[in-house]
C-alpha cells in the first residue's frame, strides 16, 4: 500500500487571523470548527468556498478594509472581498491561477461555486 492508503485524511484546515493592531471579531463568538460545503471548482484542487471566505472576512473586517491573500490561487478571497466592499491584495506565483482569478474578477456577477 502507498502512503495515501495508510494514513488518515485531514478533515480540517487551519485558518490564521492576523492584524497589526488589536481588533475584536464582529458578531457573536463562533466555534473553532466551521462547516461549509466544498466549492467543487474544477479549476483549483484546494479552493475554499466563497461563502466560507466571505464569512471570515465579515467576521474580521469592515467596509473598505484591505484583505491580503498571499496565496491567491483562483481568486476566491478576492471575489469574496469584492462582493463585500473590501479592497484586496492577492499574491500568486502560478500564471494559470492568476488568469483564472483575473477572469473571475472581471465578471459583473461573481460566481459562488457551491
Amino acid at each position: 500500500m502507498g502512503d495515501l492508503e495508510t494514513t488518515y485524511g485531514c478533515v480540517y484546515e487551519i485558518c490564521i487571523f492576523a492584524n497589526k493592531s488589536p481588533q475584536k471579531l464582529n458578531g457573536k463568538r463562533d466555534n473553532d470548527i466551521l462547516k461549509f460545503k466544498r466549492s467543487g471548482n474544477p479549476n483549483h484542487p484546494t479552493e475554499k468556498p466563497v461563502s466560507l471566505i466571505a464569512f471570515l472576512i465579515n467576521k474580521s473586517s469592515e467596509q473598505d478594509d484591505i484583505i491580503l491573500d498571499p496565496f491567491l490561487g483562483s481568486g476566491t478571497t478576492a471575489v469574496a472581498a469584492k462582493q463585500l466592499g473590501r479592497k484586496y491584495i492577492g499574491i500568486e506565483i502560478s500564471e494559470k491561477y492568476c488568469e483564472i482569478a483575473r477572469q473571475r474578477l472581471r465578471q459583473d456577477i461573481l460566481l459562488w461555486w457551491i
